[in-house]
């Protein structure tokens, strides 16, 4: 639990969507850039949705820690991570990216 005074660590992954794959997941990180595969359309902020629930996921924290912050309406996005420092999210991505290969 947070006391007064202490920061809460923030963290700011850049990710690469491709929507309507056939099978969706964190392909590749490199580079500080995960490319993810969605199935959902880019169609009403569905493929945002969805990206939301899977970093959620992979990253084993609520999906109200998870705010896209630019690229909402492109494929380029870049994602706030609240309550996950940067360190512990490069090397969770890592650990995924190595589980798919």
């Amino acid at each position: 639990m947070a006391r007064p005074g202490d920061s809460i660590p923030v963290s700011v992954l850049s990710v690469r969507v491709v929507p309507r794959s056939s099978r969706p997941g964190i392909v590749i990180w490199e580079n500080g850039t995960a490319r993810v595969h969605l199935s959902a359309p880019p169609v009403e902020g569905k493929a945002n949705r969805e990206l939301i629930v899977l970093l959620s996921k992979v990253l084993g924290i609520p999906r109200s820690s998870i705010e896209i912050r630019s690229g909402t309406r492109g494929r380029d996005k870049t994602v706030r991570i609240t309550g996950l420092a940067q360190d512990t999210l490069e090397e969770k991505m890592t650990q995924f990216a190595a589980k798919e290969v």
